[in-house]
């Protein structure tokens, strides 16, 4: 996005503080509809011609078409630049959300026990997917159409926290600040669980007492055959409150859930 709006426009669209972009820092933020409903996630870098985003290559038309939507008098214009990749290893959960520093031409930040490094040169290592789909399910990373889609909620994934406080209105701030203040969370949470066998994906979760209490969505396996699931849970219950779980007949228990 380059000229003279680009900024102010990112600013009031985008749910990180823009404007607050230090040089060389790079962010994960969102395009929220009025709802409080994830249209977009992309990471987003302040230049000198304006502003830069990165989005998965099947997300970058949708962002562009988005944009517009509400691109009317500003001064910017949208190009797409050279092809960037990304790469990722497991790292330290950092107390900046989302977060990083760009390095000539290589960004490297940090998001939920995750380093990605984002290049324009592509990675001499191979992509393991099955070791990106454990990690992912592992730490709470929910993945654009498998396990959440437009209809979801910010809050359902937590994602709350890449809306930044205190930075003024942006589309579904509103939504967002009120349930901030009044609930502290939305209806329901992400919650990583623990199987002795493999569950059905994206059936219901129930305690004990067979009261259904979440729904299953991402299922992976780890070298040792220790089986993890990535789930949405009542925000009400805490660990020790969702116990023994069942899925279909397959037991199994939670071990982290996301709390803001």
């Amino acid at each position: 996005m380059t000229g003279p709006d680009a900024l102010d426009f990112g600013h009031r669209m985008f749910s990180r503080n823009i404007k607050g972009l230090q040089p060389n820092e790079i962010k994960l933020s969102l395009f929220l509809t009025a709802e409080a409903k994830v249209a977009g996630m992309f990471w987003v870098a302040k230049s000198a011609e304006g502003l830069q985003l990165y989005a998965r290559d099947e997300d970058a038309l949708p962002l562009v078409a988005l944009i517009e939507k509400y691109h009317f008098a500003e001064k910017f214009k949208l190009q797409f630049a050279e092809e960037f990749f990304c790469a990722w290893e497991a790292a330290p959960s950092s107390k900046e959300v989302g977060s990083g520093q760009m390095n000539a031409k290589e960004f490297t930040a940090y998001w939920r026990g995750t380093k990605f490094q984002i290049m324009a040169a592509q990675p001499s290592l191979r992509e393991d997917n099955e070791a990106w789909e454990l990690h992912r399910i592992q730490n709470m990373l929910p993945w654009p159409g498998i396990d959440y889609d437009a209809e979801s909620l910010v809050f359902d994934m937590g994602f709350e926290e890449l809306c930044d406080p205190g930075k003024g209105c942006y589309i579904g701030q509103e939504i967002v600040e009120r349930v901030r203040t009044r609930a502290g969370a939305g209806p329901r949470k992400l919650a990583v669980l623990q199987f002795n066998d493999f569950p059905t994906a994206r059936s219901n979760i129930s305690n004990e007492a067979g009261e259904i209490i979440g729904s299953l969505r991402t299922v992976a396996a780890d070298r040792l055959g220790d089986i993890f699931g990535l789930a949405y849970v009542k925000s009400s219950l805490s660990l020790e409150q969702m116990g023994k779980i069942l899925c279909g007949k397959v037991s199994g228990k939670a071990i982290k859930a996301f709390e803001i």
